[in-house]
C-alpha cells in the first residue's frame, strides 16, 4: 500500500514538474500550453464583416444579429466560412443579411474582408492595408 502511495506521488509530482522544464514547454508560464502567448505573430489581421452602404454612400458596420445571432465572434467566422466556401456562398450570405433590412435606412450590403498591420492599428494608424469586396448586393423592401 506504501508501495503504491509513493508511485502516486511521483507520478503526480512529475506532471506538475514537467511544464516548469523550458525545453519541454514553448511559454514561460508554468504549467501553460498556450501557443497563442509562446509563438511569433503575424504582424497583420484580415478581419471579415457585413457593411451596409447608405444611400448618401456612406457604410455602416452591421451587428452581429443581422449575420447570425448576437456574438461577435460566431458573425465573424459566418462570413469567413462563407468567404472560404466561395462566391456562392458569400453572395447567399449577403443576400440573407440584406433581406433582414430595410431599403430606408440602406441601399445594400457588402462582405468585405480588411487586412490591418495590428501595431498600427492601435497607433494612428487604424486603415486598412488592402480591402477586398467579396459580395456585394442590393437591399429590397
Amino acid at each position: 500500500m506504501k508501495l503504491r502511495a509513493y508511485v502516486l506521488t511521483a507520478l503526480f509530482g512529475v506532471a506538475v514538474a514537467v511544464p516548469a522544464i523550458p525545453e519541454l514547454m514553448s511559454d514561460d508560464f508554468p504549467i501553460s500550453t498556450y501557443p497563442m502567448f509562446s509563438g511569433r505573430q503575424s504582424e497583420t489581421a484580415t478581419i471579415a464583416r457585413a457593411e451596409g452602404l447608405r444611400h448618401d454612400g456612406g457604410a455602416d458596420r452591421l451587428a452581429p444579429s443581422l449575420v447570425a445571432n448576437d456574438e461577435v465572434i460566431q458573425a465573424f467566422e459566418t462570413i469567413r466560412q462563407a468567404i472560404a466556401q466561395g462566391s456562392e456562398a458569400t453572395r447567399t450570405l449577403c443576400e440573407r443579411i440584406a433581406g433582414r433590412l430595410s431599403d430606408d435606412e440602406y441601399a445594400s450590403v457588402r462582405i468585405v474582408s480588411s487586412t490591418y498591420n495590428v501595431v498600427d492599428y492601435f497607433g494612428e494608424d487604424t486603415g486598412p492595408l488592402a480591402s477586398e469586396v467579396h459580395a456585394d448586393c442590393r437591399v429590397e423592401g
